[in-house]
């Protein structure tokens, strides 16, 4: 229910133009926050791979992706429903496997 309704005359032009700086505003503070310098390195983007790529680059199956998670040798995490893993953890793991071979 509406109680109480004013209406303003205001030309199209007056509306554009409000419109126009009130979105300016919005855009700059979105603007602001993404170009602040991160507080802390758990706040910086770190380079992720998906469970699929990363079987296809260590050469091992999704169940034993899963396993290594169990046991904390190869830790995921979770965006929304879809697994990542850190690109550093996965050469982490890489490496070793090099230099046995």
């Amino acid at each position: 229910m509406i109680q109480n309704l004013n209406l303003v005359h205001v030309s199209l032009e007056d509306m554009t133009s409000i419109m126009r700086e009130v979105v300016a505003t919005e855009l700059q503070k979105v603007k602001n926050l993404y170009t602040e310098a991160p507080k802390d390195t758990k706040d910086v983007l770190v380079p992720t791979l998906t469970r699929k790529q990363v079987c296809i680059i260590l050469g091992v199956c999704e169940a034993t992706l899963h396993n290594w998670n169990k046991n904390k040798i190869l830790v995921n995490f979770k965006v929304g429903r879809k697994v990542h893993y850190r690109e550093s953890d996965v050469l982490a793991i890489l490496n070793p496997l090099k230099d046995a071979s």
